[in-house]
């Protein structure tokens, strides 16, 4: 979205879009992967060819690596660098009470990790601590 040619109003609106987002996001619940990846060998490179948002900072695309109880291990899309897909995969877990937004039916907490998320599911993920990959 863009606004006029002053930098405040832009980043307001950015922001004011984002939030928005995310409460739409949260009110909904789950709603399915944005892509599923086949995470065997270097699932980076298959990852890092799916067309993502890039102006939803500081949510990412990140794709399930494993589920356990009571969490789950993500990576997120590796960056290109000169054209080139870096070598680095940032990772993280996400923990069941970090995704209770994303019940199974409305105002209900899913029991299980395994009822949310699968390996290989890519969604957007967005870290509460910009110096660490973590979800």
């Amino acid at each position: 979205m863009q606004t006029s040619l002053d930098p405040r109003i832009q980043t307001s609106v950015r922001q004011a879009v984002r939030t928005a987002r995310s409460k739409f996001d949260h009110s909904r619940g789950c709603r399915g992967a944005i892509t599923r990846i086949n995470i065997s060998g270097d699932w980076g490179i298959r990852l890092a060819e799916v067309t993502s948002l890039t102006d939803i900072a500081p949510s990412r695309l990140a794709v399930v690596l494993v589920t356990s109880e009571p969490s789950a291990r993500i990576s997120f899309q590796p960056a290109r660098e000169s054209g080139s897909i870096v070598k680095t995969r940032d990772s993280g877990r996400i923990t069941l009470d970090g995704i209770k937004w994303a019940r199974a039916a409305k105002d209900r907490t899913p029991p299980a990790m395994s009822q949310i998320l699968t390996s290989g599911r890519g969604d957007r993920c967005r870290s509460p601590h910009p110096e660490r990959p973590d979800c």
